[in-house]
C-alpha cells in the first residue's frame, strides 16, 4: 500500500492511466519549486574527465541538444522515439497515449538551471550546515564551457552563470 509516491514521468503518467490502482496527482511538479524551472538531471563529471575527455563531451552535449530541440520542435515523434526505446531498454509497454500524457508535464531543456542548483544548495546548506559548510559558488559547480560552445555552434544563447 502506498498513499504518495514523487516520480518522473513517464511513471507518473503510466500510474495514472492504471485505473486498477485509483490516483490522483496532488502536487504538479510545477508546482512543487520555480514554476517548475529545476533540472530534473544534470551531467556531472570530474575535472580531469572535462580536460581529457573534452571531445566526448562536447558530442554527448551537441546530441543532448539536438535532442531537447527535436523534441521541442517534434513532440509526436520525440513521444515515439521514447516509446520505441522504454519497450527496447525494459522490454516494457507505456502506451503512446500514456507518455504523451506525461510530456505535458515535462520540459525538454537544455539549460542546467545554474540559479535553481544554486537555490537548492542553499537551502542544503541551511538543513545540513554541518555537511555542507559553505555554499559552492556557480564558478565552483558549473563549467559550461563545452555546452556554450556548442550553444554558439548553432547559433543559440549561451547560457549564464
Amino acid at each position: 500500500s502506498i498513499d504518495a509516491a514523487l516520480t518522473f514521468e513517464p511513471w507518473g503518467a503510466r500510474i495514472l492511466a492504471d485505473k486498477s490502482v485509483p490516483s490522483k496527482v496532488l502536487v504538479d511538479w510545477k508546482e512543487v519549486w520555480r514554476d517548475g524551472q529545476y533540472p530534473s538531471s544534470v551531467l556531472i563529471a570530474r575535472d580531469d574527465f572535462i580536460q581529457n575527455k573534452r571531445d566526448w563531451l562536447k558530442r554527448f552535449l551537441l546530441a543532448h541538444v539536438d535532442a531537447a530541440l527535436f523534441t521541442l520542435k517534434n513532440p509526436d515523434e520525440a513521444n515515439r522515439i521514447i516509446y520505441d526505446q522504454i519497450l527496447a531498454l525494459q522490454g516494457a509497454e507505456i502506451p503512446l497515449d500514456v507518455i504523451a500524457e506525461a510530456s505535458k508535464r515535462t520540459q525538454a531543456t537544455y539549460d542546467p538551471q545554474v540559479a535553481a542548483v544554486l537555490e537548492f544548495a542553499r537551502m542544503a546548506h541551511e538543513v545540513y550546515p554541518d555537511h555542507i559548510a559553505t555554499p559552492p559558488s556557480a564558478e565552483a559547480l558549473f563549467d559550461l564551457s563545452i555546452l556554450n560552445e556548442v550553444l554558439r555552434e548553432k547559433g543559440l544563447p549561451e547560457i549564464k552563470r
